[in-house]
Formats: C-alpha cells, structure tokens, sequence
C-alpha cells in the first residue's frame, strides 16, 4: 500500500531528484506527515502526527508553515509542530500544479 496525499505539488521520488512538497498518510491511515524534497536529493520531513478515524467523518486539518516553524492542527486543536521550512521544491515543481486529495496522476488518493 502507498500513503494517501491529502495535498502534493510535485512529485515524490526515490532519489528526491524532481521535487516534491506533501501532506499526506501513511499506507495504514495511521499517521499524517508533512515532508518536502527540494530536488536536490534529500527529503525532509516536518511533521509527524498520529490519528486514529473513522470513515465517513469530515476532520478540519490546518497547516501552517515558515522559516522558523510548522505547526498541525487537528480539528481546531494544535497535535504537533516542528522547525521552520528550509526546504523548497524548485519552481519546475510549482509549474506542475498543485493537487488535492490525490497526487499529480490521480492514482495515490486521499
């Protein structure tokens, strides 16, 4: 199984070579993580957070993030933060668009 992208610009590689730029599950819907490769071979992830839903219930999940920190909330309460963005995709990344609740080909759905 593969993780679920609930948003992604980009698009995620094994040798981070393209750039990438996601929150989204893990194969078991266990988790949620918000990761960046920037193009140049490395991957960072910011934002590790446990959940545990049932199907068919809306959860409102807010991101927010720059140079000095990131922050997840969960259902209007904060579950985890982390250190600010030092990572970007290029912008060959941001001319492919941006999706959301799957990834660029509509295969990886949330």
């Amino acid at each position: 199984g593969q993780g679920g992208r609930l948003m992604e610009g980009g698009s995620s590689t094994s040798d981070a070579s393209f750039g990438w730029w996601s929150l989204f599950t893990d194969p078991n819907g266990a988790n949620l993580y918000f990761a960046v490769q920037s193009g140049d071979g490395s991957t960072t992830t910011y934002l590790t957070a446990p959940i545990s839903w049932t199907s068919n219930y809306w959860h409102f999940i807010t991101l927010t993030y720059s140079a000095t920190n990131t922050a997840l909330y969960l259902d209007g309460a904060l579950a985890t933060n982390g250190t600010g963005i030092t990572a970007w995709p290029g912008t060959n990344v941001l001319a492919t668009g941006f999706y959301i609740g799957s990834d660029s080909n509509g295969v990886i759905q949330a």
